[in-house]
């Protein structure tokens, strides 16, 4: 469904990677040690929990809160290797 008067969709938009965007940063990625993997996958979703926050808050009081939070980020992956 349209808003006609911001024309804004209902639907979600794709998310564009902002992390997974080139080998090296893949690489980088996969290079980490597990706590650091588990520190920053645990900040990510912190970070996570407060955009659905506000997304909430946004559609219960879109007076009070104009803004939407933005689409929550992917955790890091762990290979199942690291985890042995």
């Amino acid at each position: 469904m349209t808003n006609t008067m911001t024309n804004i969709t209902d639907t979600p938009q794709p998310c564009v990677p902002c992390t997974h965007t080139s080998p090296s940063i893949i690489q980088l990625l996969k290079s980490l040690s597990l706590p650091n993997i588990l520190q920053k996958n645990m900040k990510i979703e912190a970070d996570n929990n407060a955009r659905s926050t506000k997304t909430l808050n946004n559609t219960l009081d879109p007076a009070g809160h104009p803004q939407p939070g933005s689409e929550v980020a992917s955790l890091i992956t762990i290979d199942p290797e690291d985890l042995t």
